[in-house]
């Protein structure tokens, strides 16, 4: 249920504040790397350098053991992504400046700076390389610029020859292998996964693909503008930075979602040796780790400069131990064992609230991802449920055994009511394929009979047993309007 109910948590909510207490400012954190006009960034498989392109035609290289810059690569033009081999041995970097009828992926040997360039042969109104992945089978795949707002072949490299060729298999908007330009791709810390964000479009297209298949997944609209995303580890999960609506945590190939976290507002990123999801808040001005397994934040680390809301690039070095964030001013270093505990969750901002059929417990969801367990016994809070994302309407069955809650925020093609059996606090995400005019739950209802009535601008029936969803096409509801429930 979701009805106005802010006059009646006023009250409730004053209360709240006597026993928590506000989160304190964390110390600044980060070493400064005095590198200008940077374009992309990638860690050696060691963890020892940096590798930064520029847009002045640069690879800058940042020695981590030593904490200074080494003599830059001058390639020339105006550099874009930047990818490093597996064994260390040379670099892919796009170049943005293009010839006549060419455009070009510059090879640069890691050690010596030698280039060899890898041309292809623009199409119409293709411009300059501005994206470029190496997956862990040898391939490597390059999107690139158009002149003005289109769509540009996918382009693979065979690494062993320096061949490149166009997939025309790849599930891009454009079809026959094309995909919208200024795509980003993002890549699992083992290879075995990319992860294409199609860039300029307000669909959001996004695809995967496989390096141990060679084949892409499926294909999916994400209806949300972005280019900031990241594979984990083992290429099992993707993360994106939507746009208004947090980052969301969802499976790959399949897109299910999983979970959602609020906090987000700029760049993310997985950590390559732990189960750990990085998102940076602007507003915080930190970095925020998160557990993807209990989906608990683990520590903060404050970025010590300003980023923009949705701005930055973030990327984590394969040992685990580094950070590296694009800010306003430039790159800041980040050791992951120096971050800052997470503080205690503290009461944020009332959505809903449902009492049990006992009388013994209230039950408030608020905006920051929380519900909160109130004892009307002993008058105090009991810890958190975290659902994530952003809850709204809350309703609790007959028995007093399970928790609905209507999630305000999805992933990337999914919605989801999620369900907590009080007993042994299980969570069960109850997804939903998101329409392209729908919105995600605002509220929830359970009836008499067994069954939950969820709502957004349509009705869906719920079974809080079998975790069945289905939309009930006999419903009146209009398709357009926000509804609430109330029983």
């Amino acid at each position: 249920m979701f009805p106005h109910r802010y006059f009646r948590l006023a009250v409730l909510c004053s209360f709240a504040f006597t026993f928590l207490a506000a989160p304190g400012f964390l110390p600044a954190q980060g070493i400064p790397i005095p590198v200008k006009a940077s374009r992309d960034m990638v860690f050696d498989f060691a963890g020892q350098r940096l590798y930064i392109s520029t847009s002045d035609g640069f690879i800058q290289r940042y020695n981590v053991s030593t904490g200074q810059l080494e003599t830059p690569f001058n390639v020339g033009g105006s550099l874009n992504g930047i990818d490093i081999a597996r064994d260390n041995s040379f670099l892919l970097v796009a170049q943005n400046a293009v010839g006549v009828t060419q455009g070009t992926v510059h090879k640069v040997n890691s050690s010596t700076g030698a280039v060899i360039n890898i041309n292809y042969t623009r199409s119409f109104s293709e411009s300059g390389a501005w994206d470029v992945a190496i997956a862990s089978n040898g391939l490597a795949f390059v999107t690139t610029n158009f002149e003005g707002s289109g769509w540009t072949p996918l382009h693979q490299i065979n690494l062993a020859t320096n061949a490149i060729t166009v997939r025309s298999d790849a599930p891009g908007s454009g079809g026959d292998g094309e995909v919208r330009g200024s795509s980003a791709i993002h890549r699992s810390a083992d290879g075995t996964r990319l992860y294409f964000l199609e860039g300029d479009i307000s669909s959001g297209p996004v695809f995967t693909y496989s390096a141990v298949s060679d084949t892409f997944g499926p294909n999916a609209e994400t209806n949300s503008f972005g280019s900031r995303g990241a594979v984990n580890r083992n290429g099992t999960l993707v993360g994106t930075l939507l746009f208004s609506s947090g980052a969301s945590i969802d499976t790959a190939p399949a897109f299910n979602y999983v979970h959602n976290f609020n906090a987000a507002d700029g760049a993310v990123a997985f950590d390559a040796q732990t189960d750990t999801f990085y998102a940076v808040n602007t507003s915080a001005n930190q970095i925020i780790a998160y557990d993807t397994n209990t989906f608990a934040e683990k520590f903060r680390l404050d970025i010590g400069d300003e980023v923009q809301f949705g701005g930055g690039e973030l990327v984590a070095s394969p040992d685990g131990i580094h950070l590296a964030l694009q800010t306003d001013s430039g790159i800041r270093l980040y050791d992951v064992r120096q971050g800052t505990p997470a503080l205690p969750p503290v009461f944020g901002t009332p959505r809903d609230m449902v009492f049990d059929h006992a009388g013994q417990r209230l039950y408030i969801s608020t905006a920051e991802g929380l519900v909160w367990p109130y004892n009307l016994s002993t008058n105090t809070f009991g810890t958190p449920f975290n659902f994530g994302g952003s809850p709204y309407g809350l309703d609790i069955t007959a028995d007093d055994s399970v928790l609905l809650v209507a999630q305000g925020t999805g992933g990337l093609t999914q919605s989801a009511y999620q369900k907590r059996t009080l007993a042994t606090g299980a969570m069960t995400n109850i997804v939903y394929t998101r329409p392209f005019s729908g919105g995600s739950p605002l509220d929830v209802a359970v009836a008499s009979n067994g069954l939950a009535l969820g709502t957004s601008n349509i009705v869906h029936q719920i079974n809080p047993t079998t975790n069945a969803i289905s939309e009930r096409t006999d419903s009146p509801a209009d398709g357009f309007s926000s509804l609430l429930v109330h029983r």
